[in-house]
């Protein structure tokens, strides 16, 4: 009788341990920006730079606002005389989701599967 016992809290301890480490399922939506402003459009350029490097690109003050995606263009190499150099970088554009992780608001960067948190900035799942 007491192995049995012993035997039932031993499963009932697995059981709790397995349910402990199974990480909780995140719900992951695409979105747009609730509210645009200057703070917005500083932190969204900041989390760009952090995913791809680089410098802050130009954004337009809607971006994000009608869609979760956002395309941004690898500018052109010029030579001396200011013509494009052919062949001088082999990206056409880099794409970036704006996603509501639960109701965390993210800018993800696919090309790393990767994403950054973006504090404030608040955004709602897109409507389809």
């Amino acid at each position: 009788m007491a192995l049995l016992k012993a035997a039932k809290i031993t499963v009932l301890a697995l059981l709790l341990q397995a349910c402990n480490s199974t990480p909780a399922a995140t719900s992951v939506n695409e979105a747009v920006l609730s509210a645009s402003s200057p703070e917005v459009l500083s932190q969204l350029k900041q989390a760009i730079v952090k995913l791809k490097g680089g410098i802050p690109p130009t954004l337009a003050s809607t971006a994000f606002q009608r869609s979760p995606t956002l395309l941004l263009e690898h500018g052109q190499s010029l030579d001396g005389n200011g013509s494009p150099i052919l062949g001088a970088h082999n990206l056409a554009y880099e794409s970036f989701i704006l996603q509501l992780r639960d109701t965390q608001c993210v800018l993800y960067y696919p090309k790393k599967d990767t994403y950054v948190m973006l504090s404030k900035v608040s955004c709602k799942k897109l409507e389809e």
